[in-house]
C-alpha cells in the first residue's frame, strides 16, 4: 500500500539520511519523463492522457520555468510539482526547436 507523508515529513528525512535516500511527489501528476534528472529539464517522453499531454507537451522539449520560478534541472521541477494538488492549473515555459513557448496544465493524479 501506498503511504504519504507531508512534504516537512520527506525534508525530515532528507536531513536523517541524506538527500539522495529520500524522494518525495505530490499528489499532483504531471506525466513527462527525462533522460537526466540533475540536468536540463529535458522531456524524454510524455504519459499519453496526462496533464503534460493535454497541455501538448512533447519529446524533446525543455521545461525551463515553473510559474515564475526556474527549473534548471528535473528534481527541481519535482519538488514544485510536489506543492501541487490535482486539479490545479499552472503555467509552464518551454523551448521546442530553440523557440520559447508558453503552456498552461491542469494537474492529473497519480494512478
Amino acid at each position: 500500500p501506498v503511504r504519504w507523508i507531508t512534504p516537512e515529513g520527506a525534508q525530515e528525512l532528507r536531513q536523517a539520511f541524506g538527500e539522495r535516500a529520500v524522494g518525495y511527489r505530490g499528489r499532483a501528476f504531471l506525466g513527462i519523463a527525462v533522460g537526466e534528472p540533475r540536468g536540463p529539464c529535458l522531456v524524454s517522453s510524455v504519459t499519453p492522457g496526462s496533464a503534460a499531454d493535454k497541455a501538448g507537451l512533447q519529446a524533446g522539449d525543455v521545461i525551463t520555468k515553473y510559474g515564475d520560478r526556474d527549473t534548471p534541472d528535473f528534481e527541481s521541477l519535482v519538488r514544485l510539482i510536489a506543492d501541487n494538488d490535482v486539479g490545479d492549473t499552472v503555467t509552464i515555459q518551454i523551448l521546442r526547436d530553440q523557440h520559447p513557448f508558453t503552456k498552461q496544465l491542469t494537474f492529473g493524479e497519480w494512478e
